[in-house]
């Protein structure tokens, strides 16, 4: 059958009217060039990076909603304050686009290599990352801070300081932009004890 020129044109400018009219694929949701920070003035979080297919993102603590940001220019900052060293995600509705735990924002813990008693104090051999703020507590009051050189530090402290009792004694570390570590409790010594550790 032959059309004639006025019904096929008719008839592709129908078509093209109904292709134009399906509606484009939505982009998918995602994120990328993601950093994160700790303040240790405000003890927050500050999330930022890209974003695409979101005009606002969720941000999550424990699994309850604690922060709400829109994205501008394909950009977004999101800063909470907290405590703990729960996980968070980065949600747009009900989907997760990235889960930040507390190795990408904490100091890890602090690892006890060995701890020797003698009759005029402990000596401590701790492992851990170089530039950390290396602090020892006893019952919550800070002994002895020190800045740490390289991956292990040694560290003396007198019966002096520690008022000759090694009970309550714990150690923790931070690093610049990083929450300060969980904290380890130290061992409790006998005199001329050494007790090798890896914890």
């Amino acid at each position: 059958m032959l059309i004639s020129k006025p019904v096929l044109t008719l008839l592709t400018a129908t078509m093209a009217a109904g292709l134009g009219a399906v509606p484009a694929m939505a982009k998918p949701t995602t994120v990328n060039h993601i950093t994160t920070s700790y303040s240790a003035q405000t003890h927050a979080l500050t999330v930022k990076g890209h974003a695409t297919g979101a005009k606002r993102l969720t941000l999550t603590y424990k699994g309850k909603a604690v922060k709400s940001a829109p994205v501008k220019s394909g950009q977004f900052k999101l800063t909470q304050s907290f405590k703990g060293y729960g996980t968070f995600q980065l949600k747009s509705g009900r989907q997760v686009l990235t889960t930040i735990r507390s190795q990408q924002y904490a100091t890890p813990k602090v690892k006890v290599i060995s701890a020797e008693r003698t009759t005029k104090g402990i000596r401590y051999t701790f492992a851990g990352p170089r530039a950390a703020t290396l602090k020892i507590a006893q019952n919550g009051r800070t002994i002895k801070t020190l800045k740490t050189t390289g991956t292990t530090t040694k560290v003396f402290i007198s019966n002096a300081q520690i008022k000759n009792s090694t009970r309550g004694l714990t150690v923790t570390q931070r690093v610049a932009d990083k929450k300060t570590s969980q904290i380890v409790q130290l061992p409790a010594l006998k005199a001329n004890i050494k007790q090798v550790t890896n914890f």
